[in-house]
């Protein structure tokens, strides 16, 4: 008989479903801490400067972006001061449109936050992963 016909054992179920779940979640295992966690956010941080300037033009983005959302409520309340109450559907007319483009706006502007923030985070990790192999074939 070959090996491919024979039968492969069957393991013993493990409390989690699938393969137990990641190591740092199974019951009574111990989390281990790295012994100078300083030194590995520093690390880290090297990785994560060398694309500051994503990260930088995210944070502009984000700031803009709540700058943005905050012009909804408050044109809301122009457009129900000065256009309903006032019956003025011209006053009316311009708010909604500028609300309409500031909401397209902010819109536009937090998919190109999130845009960035995902392009950062691949090359990040590409990064470390590319360190990490050069690592493993040195050794």
């Amino acid at each position: 008989m070959s090996d491919r016909t024979k039968e492969r054992p069957v393991a013993a179920p493990t409390a989690f479903a699938g393969r137990g779940g990641p190591p740092h979640m199974r019951l009574g295992d111990k989390i281990e801490r790295p012994k100078n966690a300083g030194f590995v956010i520093g690390r880290l941080w090297g990785y994560v400067a060398a694309h500051r300037g994503a990260l930088i033009a995210a944070s502009l983005i984000v700031a803009a972006s709540s700058g943005l959302d905050l012009c909804g409520p408050y044109l809301m309340s122009r457009a129900i001061d000065k256009g309903i109450l006032q019956h003025n559907l011209h006053v009316l007319a311009l708010i909604c449109a500028l609300m309409l483009v500031a909401y397209v706006l902010s819109a536009a502007l937090n998919w190109s936050q999130n845009y960035l923030m995902a392009a950062a985070a691949l090359r990040i990790v590409s990064d470390l992963r590319a360190d990490l192999f050069q690592k493993m074939q040195h050794l």
